[in-house]
């Protein structure tokens, strides 16, 4: 098989994971986080890793519809307010278990935010956490807390991307129907 070929056959396969696993997500659920955001006095996204990159595209579609929209990274903190009731944090973490994540959302909940998990899993620390869970299947079960924690261990090669590569495309396509603030 020629690469050629062989590129075409894995992007084939990862296109039909994809579908596989949009057929699983309640979309019921982004009825509850339009309602969220648009009660929320201010909107705080966070992801570590590539689930960073899905909320700050998130992100970037809120805010011209007139949304006080943050996104949270372990760079930047100091530019960041603190959340206090009233906002809204939406913390993405595939396994539901990258511990700055759960950190953010531990803090929101501390100071009266509401929190909104997007993870794959249902049982996580995340969503224990969390207000409401919006579940999008793609991320496969490990014992290893981070990304982080794994390149120090040793292990080369990360999950494949299907839940961050799917959260993108949902997250995108629901920002596009969520109606400008006031």
């Amino acid at each position: 098989m020629e690469k050629g070929e062989e590129l075409t056959s894995a992007i084939n396969s990862t296109f039909k994971k994809l579908q596989e696993n949009l057929t699983l997500i309640d979309f019921d659920e982004f009825k509850k986080l339009e309602d969220y955001i648009q009660k929320a006095n201010r909107i705080f996204i966070t992801g570590k890793g590539r689930s960073s990159f899905a909320g700050m595209m998130f992100a970037m579609r809120l805010l011209p519809k007139g949304y006080k929209v943050y996104f949270i990274s372990i760079e930047m903190t100091d530019l960041i307010p603190p959340i206090v009731e009233g906002d809204l944090l939406i913390a993405i973490s595939g396994s539901g278990e990258t511990s700055e994540v759960l950190n953010v959302a531990k803090a929101a909940k501390e100071s009266h935010g509401k929190v909104i998990a997007i993870t794959s899993w249902e049982d996580s620390s995340l969503a224990k956490i969390a207000d409401e869970v919006i579940k999008i299947v793609g991320r496969e079960k490990t014992n290893q807390k981070s990304f982080l924690g794994m390149g120090v261990r040793g292990v080369s090669e990360p999950p494949k991307a299907y839940f961050e590569i799917l959260s993108t495309i949902v997250l995108e396509s629901f920002a596009t129907l969520i109606k400008p603030k006031g």
